[in-house]
């Protein structure tokens, strides 16, 4: 493969769109499908999903965004049916006095949705060919408009910070003037911790190598959580996106119910088809599973019903810390340094024995463990535990994603791994410098890609 060095003197050449779409292919061709899995199977099938009966009276604008976004909220957030929303200045304005209502016994996603359309009748909504993500946007803004700005993403990128390493820095290269602020807030009035807020929307993301547009950069930011949606916002009369807002499709009244879309989440990720929500075992099991979709997917659960999930009491410790890893990867996204698992006592020892424990048992899940305790720490040592075993690839692809994020987000443990020398291709002096790397784009030329 190219390198960046040598790709950006390829790049200064009168044959850069040839070069580019040549790199870019070969690198796309190179992604494991176990890596980045598209198209999203669950967002092919949310607009099947039987809701039960349905009762929605959309709560009206607060003043600093538009109703529409309220209306899309209050359907997508209630039910957990993801879809991303752009509102042209122009739709914005004629609809802003429509208050939204729908009321059936028995509703499917499609139905909820065409009831939307039918309030908004100036709006339609379009899957996305390559995730299968949905759009609702104006009729007259063709769906491939809509943040067509382009960027190439070198190599496939896993477990990436989403808004501080990904969003941010391809909105500030792909709109520097006029801008396009990515604003968790959504430019609205926040009394709390703006950066608890902005740490919130820090979940990993995993990006294929290719030329896509800012639009589909949000759609592969999606397909890392059922919970994840975006508004997109025309504030000028320009026809120019200038706000995106990253949207957690949290319920504004949590009931003891668990949201259909949820249910039919984890029936499509671990494969329970009773239409039910899982057992607290079911949960512990998914957790602690050897296959890391599973482990994701359990964990994207709980994070969507967190207010009704829970796991399990267990004597196995490879239960107990993978249960512990699920809480503290969805309960201090972004904070991934302050002290989480150290304040169980079954790591409160400077090097705790349950680590000697899963060296029998599950040696990746000894090294995860041990560099989050290093992070918290600040004490790398700690991850010595694993030093003399040599991984294999089945152990090696088990914990893949979890070691490229906390890898990523700690220079700490990426320095004491490097330090450590892994036979493992994945753990290689190359791929963990990799993982260092903050620069993941580059502006594609002017010319017509299609």
């Amino acid at each position: 493969m190219a390198s960046l060095v040598s790709f950006r003197g390829l790049f200064r050449t009168g044959n850069r769109l040839v070069l580019l779409l040549a790199l870019a292919a070969g690198l796309e061709a190179r992604l494991l499908a176990d890596d980045i899995q598209l198209p999203s199977k669950w967002d092919q099938e949310l607009l099947t999903i039987e809701l039960g009966s349905v009762n929605i009276k959309a709560y009206p604008a607060d003043g600093f965004r538009p109703s529409i976004v309220n209306a899309w909220e209050q359907i997508t957030a209630t039910y957990l049916i993801r879809a991303n929303i752009y509102v042209d200045l122009k739709t914005a304005i004629a609809t802003e006095k429509r208050r939204f209502e729908f009321k059936k016994e028995k509703a499917t996603g499609k139905e909820l949705f065409d009831a939307f359309l039918a309030a908004y009748p100036e709006y339609t909504y379009t899957r996305d060919p390559r995730t299968a993500v949905i759009w609702l946007h104006a009729k007259d803004v063709k769906y491939d408009e809509i943040l067509k700005a382009r960027e190439v993403i070198l190599r496939p990128e896993l477990q990436v910070p989403m808004l501080s390493g990904a969003l941010e820095p391809l909105f500030k290269l792909l709109y520097p003037k006029p801008r396009v602020d990515v604003d968790p807030t959504g430019r609205g009035p926040f009394n709390g911790n703006p950066l608890a807020l902005l740490a919130q929307y820090n979940n990993s993301v995993d990006l294929p190598a290719g030329i896509y547009s800012a639009r589909e950069v949000l759609n592969f930011c999606c397909l890392s959580s059922p919970s994840l949606a975006f508004w997109a916002f025309e504030e000028n009369e320009n026809g120019r996106v200038s706000l995106v807002v990253p949207s957690h499709l949290v319920e504004r009244t949590p009931s003891a119910a668990v949201r259909p879309g949820a249910i039919r989440f984890w029936e499509t990720e671990i494969g329970d088809t009773t239409n039910a929500p899982p057992s607290p075992d079911a949960l512990a099991a998914a957790l602690s599973d050897a296959n890391p979709r599973k482990r994701w997917a359990a964990r994207e659960y709980h994070k969507a019903t967190r207010e009704v999930s829970h796991g399990i009491v267990s004597a196995d410790p490879r239960i107990v810390v993978w249960q512990c890893l699920a809480w503290k990867a969805v309960d201090a996204a972004g904070f991934g340094d302050a002290r989480i698992l150290k304040v169980n006592k079954v790591f409160a020892d400077k090097k705790p024995a349950i680590l000697n424990d899963l060296m029998r048992l599950d040696p990746g899940a000894a090294l995860v463990t041990s560099m989050e305790l290093a992070r918290e720490t600040k004490e790398a040592d700690v991850m010595e535990v694993v030093s003399g075993h040599k991984f294999t690839e089945a152990e090696i692809a088990a914990i893949k994603p979890d070691v490229y994020r906390i890898a990523r987000e700690s220079k700490l443990v990426r320095d004491k791994l490097l330090q450590m020398k892994f036979d493992a291709p994945e753990l290689s002096q190359e791929a963990l410098k990799e993982l260092g790397n903050t620069n993941l784009f580059i502006l594609a030329p002017d010319d017509k890609i299609r």
